[in-house]
Formats: C-alpha cells, sequence, structure tokens
C-alpha cells in the first residue's frame, strides 16, 4: 500500500527489493557503481584518485560505490573533506560485510533521494510515473537513476538538459551489460521483480 509519509512534502514508502523492477536495480548500478558486485564496498581506485586530485589542489570529488552512498546517506554529513571520506569508506566496507550485497542494494534503492522530498524507488515511481516501483520499464528507470547525482535540479520533473543526456547514457548501458542483468536475476541479488509483474 502506498502512503505519503515524513511530513508535508515528503514522500517515502519502502519496498523489498522483490517489489522494486530488476530495470532500476540495473539503471542505478550502472550509473552509480558498475563495480558493485565486484567491489567490497570501496573502489581504492577511485577513492586514491580522488584523494590525489584533493592533495593537488583541487575540490574533494565523489568516487563514491552505492556501498558509500548508502553509508553517508545513514551515518554520515554532506562535508565534503577527507576525514568523512575515510569514515564513509570504513562504513561502507562494514555494510558490504555485515548485510551483503542484496541488502545493501534494497537499502540503497529505498533511501536514496530521487528529487526534492522524494526518498526511494516507490515515491519516486509513483511522484514522477504514476505506477509502483515494480512498474517500472527500462526508459522510467533510467530517468530516475539519472536523478540521483543531482535529484533538486534534475529530476524527471525539471527533465534539464544534464538529467537528459544522463538519462540516455544510462539508458545505452543497461543495453550492454547482459551480465548485470542475469546476475541480478540470480544469485547476486536474488530475485527481482521484472517490470509489470505481478506481486
Amino acid at each position: 500500500m502506498w502512503a505519503q509519509t515524513g511530513g508535508p512534502g515528503i514522500a517515502y514508502a519502502y519496498r523489498p527489493l522483490e517489489e522494486i523492477s530488476r530495470e532500476l536495480a540495473v539503471a542505478v548500478v550502472v550509473g552509480e557503481d558498475l563495480g558493485f558486485f565486484s567491489h567490497s564496498g570501496v573502489d581504492p581506485r577511485a577513492i586514491w584518485e580522488a584523494v590525489r586530485q584533493w592533495f593537488g589542489g583541487r575540490r574533494l570529488r565523489g568516487a563514491s560505490t552505492l556501498s558509500q552512498q548508502l553509508a553517508r546517506i545513514l551515518f554520515l554529513s554532506n562535508d565534503r573533506t577527507l576525514a568523512r571520506k575515510v569514515r564513509e569508506a570504513r562504513l561502507a566496507w562494514w555494510l558490504d560485510r555485515e548485510l551483503g550485497k542484496r541488502r545493501v542494494l534494497e537499502l540503497y534503492l529505498n533511501v536514496v533521494e530521487f528529487g526534492p522530498g522524494v526518498y526511494g524507488a516507490e515515491a519516486a515511481a509513483r511522484r514522477y510515473y504514476g505506477c509502483g516501483a515494480h512498474q517500472l520499464d527500462a526508459t522510467r528507470a533510467a530517468g530516475l537513476a539519472a536523478a540521483i547525482p543531482s535529484p533538486a535540479v534534475d529530476n524527471p520533473a525539471t527533465r534539464s538538459p544534464r538529467w537528459r543526456a544522463r538519462e540516455e547514457i544510462i539508458a545505452g548501458r543497461m543495453t550492454r551489460v547482459a551480465w548485470l542483468w542475469e546476475l541480478l536475476a540470480a544469485k547476486g541479488a536474488g530475485r527481482l521483480v521484472k517490470s509489470g509483474e505481478p506481486h
């Protein structure tokens, strides 16, 4: 059952992974962390590059895996400091080890922001497309995943040029990762609901 909770202007409803379309899981993984199923919560190369650039005087950039993003959402601030990045990496490793990939992915899809006051797959699917998270097709899933980097300004409601470009990139990547579709359908994340499938 859908419910708008969390106060005025906040849309949220938790959904188990089995009630979120496989299309959205694929879109988010290819858009945010293609190595999600092969790393242990952190991508050392990406982190090292981010730190190297920071020491070189540039702003500390993301380079965060899904597990790191989840750690930040659940436990940390959005401060762009080296200390926070270190804490984020440690927590991400712990989350991956203690919860496993399937649970990390489920939590992430339920807490990530897709737009102002729109948190989680179900709320986003309802707000932008008028359907449940289990009904998202590949096009709509790419649209939601494209909102994650800057949900306040780039989302399916704003249809900004940056959002449209990112949506197109994600949609293209989704057609080239047959291995990921298979992994999500099998041992990687357990059975996920296909779009339009009853639950």
